[in-house]
């Protein structure tokens, strides 16, 4: 079903897909994960305006954030999703195939603002104010790299990964948010040809969690202005590691989607000390 992303909002795990129903439609598919170990379906729900999504989150109030590469451009839909995690509609009017949304690859949302990694002139992640009636666009994040990969705020500090092909290289990056939201104040940065082509990425215990397409690599965020590579996790991978495209931290636990032909999950504990995870569950 071309699962894209993955998230946890209390006792719900959201999945994305992008390409559903001979490809005219996305689908996000709710599960009840109070028992971990035997999720129960809830609710899926399609919808045009989400074909070709590439990544989700989810507001305070409980509208939740899709984001699509429509070619040209990108789109931004919200969806009302009611308590009990099923979906009751579309929240106001979309951003709909707009230029500055062009390779919309992953979306976060802290506070008032939704960053979007985009490559509408290079490597950005646009800002969009989600505070009113209607999305805004906001101003522009310019990284380094080619293109923008992934971004994951937390603390007041928003994690931004990109990629620089002509240097072999991932770059994470670190920016404060919690100053001026609006306008992220660049911190530090740690570049790796292990980190090429990677996808997504969590932060817990002072390290960030990258999925690439060589496996889940570690890096060690605790001094936010000189972030050091602690190495792969799992490093006697499967096949569904080494095709790991989003992940999640929730409860002590990395959730780890893969896009194998099984649409794989993945689970693994988290050390409290950062040390490295050798094994899944």
């Amino acid at each position: 079903a071309n699962a894209v992303d993955i998230m946890v909002k209390g006792p719900y795990m959201y999945i994305l897909s992008g390409d559903v129903n001979t490809s005219t439609q996305g689908q996000i598919t709710v599960l009840d994960i109070t028992n971990p170990g035997t999720p129960v379906f809830v609710d899926s729900y399609q919808n045009a305006q989400i074909l070709n999504a590439t990544s989700m989150d989810m507001t305070a109030t409980g509208q939740l954030v899709v984001v699509t590469d429509n070619g040209p451009n990108g789109t931004l839909v919200q969806f009302d999703v009611n308590a009990n995690g099923t979906f009751a509609g579309v929240h106001g009017a979309p951003i709909n195939t707009h230029a500055a949304l062009m390779g919309a690859g992953d979306v976060v949302i802290h506070g008032d603002y939704a960053y979007i990694t985009t490559s509408n002139t290079g490597a950005e992640i646009q800002l969009v104010d989600i505070s009113g009636a209607n999305p805004l666009l906001g101003g522009t994040l310019n990284l380094q790299g080619s293109y923008a990969l992934s971004v994951n705020p937390q603390d007041g500090l928003l994690y931004a990964f990109s990629a620089n092909n002509g240097a072999s290289q991932g770059e994470l990056q670190i920016y404060d948010i919690a100053t001026a939201p609006g306008s992220p104040a660049y911190l530090g940065s740690v570049a790796n040809a292990a980190l090429l082509g990677g996808t997504d990425i969590v932060v817990d215990h002072g390290v960030a969690y990258i999925t690439t397409n060589a496996g889940v690599w570690a890096v060690n965020v605790g001094n936010s202005a000189s972030p050091t590579m602690i190495g792969e996790i799992d490093s006697g991978a499967t096949t569904a590691d080494n095709n790991a495209v989003a992940l999640i931290a929730d409860g002590g636990f990395i959730h780890v989607v893969a896009d194998d032909s099984a649409d794989s999950l993945l689970s693994y504990d988290i050390p409290p000390d950062g040390s490295i995870i050798t094994a899944q569950n």
